[in-house]
Formats: structure tokens, sequence, C-alpha cells
């Protein structure tokens, strides 16, 4: 079955805490997480919470190395 999901880099709050709970809001299910530098557990860890399908992670290249 297709999902359709959307990117936290889409500007749809001012924090990406607030992009997630405004996503999830808006329905969707599945979301690929753009890592803002020094927050990756966070905001993983908050993604989650909220019950994402997370299929793709976009890391900075500062986390590179964290694989």
């Amino acid at each position: 079955m297709l999902e359709i999901g959307i990117n936290t880099n889409c500007n749809a709050g001012d924090t990406f805490f607030e992009i997630c709970d405004n996503i999830k809001s808006a329905g969707f299910k599945s979301v690929m997480v753009a890592f803002l530098p020094n927050m990756a557990d966070e905001q993983l860890a908050y993604a989650c919470k909220l019950g994402f399908d997370i299929p793709y992670i976009h890391l900075d290249y500062t986390l590179i190395n964290n694989l």
C-alpha cells in the first residue's frame, strides 16, 4: 500500500516540534525527518512518540559518522 508522507522541512511551524504536531494534525502518518545539528536524538524521540512511520532520515553532514 502506498503511504503519502511529508518532509519535516515543510515549514509548517516555527520549531521541529511544532512542525511535527502540525503534520500529525494534518493527518500524515509518514515523515522524512531532516535533523537539525545536535538535536537528532531529541527529534527522533519526539517523532516516534507521535507514532510516525519514518522511512527516511536526512542527516546533517556533521552527523554522518553517527551511522
